[in-house]
Parts: C-alpha cells; sequence; structure tokens
C-alpha cells in the first residue's frame, strides 16, 4: 500500500513539474518570441524612416535612448510589482488564521479567542511597516522614471527648435522622426523588462531536456537485480512528545513509545 502511494504521489510531483515547465516554454516561444521579432521589426524600421526624414534629430534623440529606455524599464518594473511581494509578507498572519479556523472547536473550548486577535495583529504590524515603506519607494522610483523620460525629450526637442529656426528642416519631418525613435525607444524598453521571464524559459528548457535525456542510476531490466517477492518489517516509536504549535503549553503526547508487528492492525 505504501509502495502505491509512493509512486502515485511521485508521479502528481512529477507531473506538476513538468506542467510549470510546459508552462514557461510556451510562454517563451509564443508570447515572448513574438514581442521580440515585432519590436526588432518595429526598430529597423523607424530607423530608416527617421533617417530618411531628419537624420540630425534623430542622431539627438538616439543619443538619449539610454536615459528613456532606462526610465521605461524603471517604470514597467514598478507597475508591474518590483516595489515589493506582498504575500511572504502575510504568510505568518495568514497562518494563524487558517490554524485557528481548522482547529476552531479547540479553540473555543479553551477560549483563547482573545490571545488569537492578539497574535494575529501582532503579526500584522511588521506587514503594515513594510507596506508603507515599500508604498513610498515605490512612488518615489515611478517619479524618479517619469522624470527621466521627460528628460529625455529635452535635448531632442531643444534642437529641433534649433534646426526648424535655421531652417535646415521643417516641422513636420522633425515630429514624425521624433516620434518615430520615441515609440521605437518604449518598444526596446518593453524587450528588455521581458529578459528576466526570457531566462527563466531557458532554463526551463535546459531542465526540460535534462529529465529527457537523464539516465536512471537503477536499471529495472537488469537481469542481475534482486527481485524481492515478499517484505516484512516492525515499525517502532520510542519516547515520542507532540504539542500543537497553537498550544505549546498543552501536551498531546510524552515519552510515548509504540510498536507495529507486520502483519497485525
Amino acid at each position: 500500500m505504501g509502495e502505491h502511494l509512493t509512486a502515485r504521489v511521485r508521479s502528481s510531483m512529477f507531473s506538476a513539474i513538468l506542467y510549470i515547465y510546459a508552462t514557461l516554454v510556451r510562454s517563451a516561444l509564443a508570447d515572448w518570441l513574438s514581442t521580440i521579432v515585432q519590436n526588432v521589426a518595429l526598430t529597423v524600421t523607424a530607423f530608416v524612416i527617421a533617417f530618411t526624414l531628419s537624420w540630425s534629430i534623430a542622431s539627438v534623440i538616439i543619443a538619449s535612448f539610454p536615459l528613456l529606455i532606462g526610465a521605461s524599464i524603471t517604470e514597467q518594473l514598478f507597475l508591474k510589482g518590483f516595489g515589493g511581494n506582498y504575500s511572504h509578507s502575510y504568510s505568518r498572519a495568514t497562518a494563524v488564521a487558517r490554524e485557528a479556523i481548522v482547529n476552531i472547536r479547540t479553540v473555543a473550548e479553551f477560549s483563547v479567542e482573545n490571545q488569537i486577535s492578539i497574535r494575529f495583529a501582532s503579526e500584522l504590524n511588521r506587514p503594515n511597516k513594510q507596506a508603507f515603506l515599500r508604498g513610498h519607494n515605490s512612488g518615489f522610483g515611478y517619479g524618479v522614471s517619469q522624470l527621466f523620460a521627460f528628460c529625455s525629450y529635452a535635448p531632442g526637442l531643444r534642437y529641433a527648435s534649433v534646426l526648424i529656426k535655421q531652417n535646415k528642416s521643417n516641422f513636420g519631418d522633425i515630429m514624425k522622426s521624433s516620434m518615430v525613435l520615441i515609440i521605437t525607444a518604449l518598444a526596446v524598453a518593453e524587450t528588455l523588462a521581458l529578459t528576466p521571464d526570457i531566462v527563466k524559459g531557458s532554463q526551463a528548457f535546459g531542465s526540460v531536456f535534462g529529465i529527457f535525456h537523464r539516465r536512471t542510476s537503477i536499471e529495472p531490466n537488469d537481469s542481475t537485480l534482486k527481485v524481492v517477492s515478499e517484505i516484512k518489517g516492525d515499525i517502532e516509536f520510542r519516547n515520542i512528545s507532540f504539542k500543537y504549535s497553537m498550544r505549546p503549553d498543552v501536551t498531546i503526547f510524552e515519552d510515548l513509545n509504540l510498536k507495529c508487528q507486520p502483519g497485525r492492525v
């Protein structure tokens, strides 16, 4: 019985792992790869259009690409939750509430509702402080990213006014060239923001093929292996002590000794 249960659990775990890896591989091939191809084509086309319309203003805007791309990546990271993941912070408070709900009869029997409430509130103090700090940090980071984004427009627009004043270019060509390159910079930032996901997909590729090519250390078809037709064993517990985590002052087992012989219940 235990052998079949172990095999079933291992099979379920293996299926779950393959499902996670398959999801990462599918995302890498379908979503991320299509986005990369689209943005690469957009970049090449935009450069051709921008340099054809006004090569001088295009050169100035391309020089400010690092600032604009960095600001866009920072903005996307903060919007995706780069400021912090709160699930781990609330895990202890969630565990307290879950244990209290599961053992609600025990909690009511020993009249420890107030203690549970106090402990739950105390576990929320630290996440509350972290959320306060992360909120301010996220707001500051988002504001700085917006500052860099708008500052990156300044050199191009300033130089555009000089070109128009000197009649070296017209307003329409300058605006077309500028907008094409700005949109391209945002597309490049979107592609670079996908780098962590692409790395995960690449690691999933290696893990999946590693599982397929792995050779087992126990060969099932080896004729020299000894086949065991019957297994017997004794189960023995010695000096077992147990207490619930919610009630550390209440002892459930103290120095318990138990022996189970084969073939007996």
